[in-house]
């Protein structure tokens, strides 16, 4: 539906403004109704449910085409090294934590982006050390991504190969074939 996809980007483009997102200012930015735009979501609530859904599923497809894999036949190893590359090979900004975008609603935001996220941050059925180390290479992907989104100490375009191959060997030699111990 064109209006709701409106009333998706919209949203978006306040968030990467750094705009307060109401209901009166997507209605304002998309050129609709206060009403217009709950007939489409319901509630703020609706909103920015959709809004972290529209998030996580651009996250999702692009972390898929850097996998080469459905996330659910590949381990864990697999999915960790890609969400590491998509991390370091990609530019983000606010919109990318939308998640945390009003404090009222971050119990159902980090649910529904707990919800989405999870088949490529499970890591049951590891060994603990192995556990632990794709654990720390996602928390640093994670820095990362948080840096850029929020500006807050972005890595240097310079540093992310360096910090690439640091993860990489964090993640030992077979990250990119997914044949460690407890993978696939």
């Amino acid at each position: 539906m064109a209006t709701r996809r409106a009333i998706l980007d919209g949203t978006l483009d306040l968030l990467r403004h750094g705009e307060p997102v109401t209901l009166d200012a997507v209605a304002r930015t998309v050129g609709i109704t206060k009403p217009g735009v709950l007939h489409h979501v319901g509630s703020k609530e609706g909103l920015m449910l959709a809004v972290v859904d529209d998030v996580v599923d651009r996250w999702d497809t692009a972390l898929r085409t850097v996998l080469g894999a459905d996330p659910d036949e590949a381990g864990p190893l697999r999915r960790t090294t890609a969400y590491v590359d998509f991390v370091l090979s990609t530019r983000f900004d606010a919109s990318d934590v939308a998640v945390f975008a009003d404090p009222r609603l971050r119990e159902p935001l980090t649910a529904r982006w707990q919800e989405r996220m999870a088949t490529w941050f499970d890591l049951d059925g590891l060994p603990p050390q192995v556990r632990a180390r794709l654990l720390v290479a996602r928390m640093c992907a994670d820095g990362v991504w948080f840096s850029e989104a929020t500006s807050l100490f972005p890595v240097p375009d310079e540093e992310l190969t360096t910090l690439a191959a640091v993860l990489h060997d964090l993640l030992g030699p077979d990250a990119h074939r997914g044949t460690s111990p407890g993978d696939d």
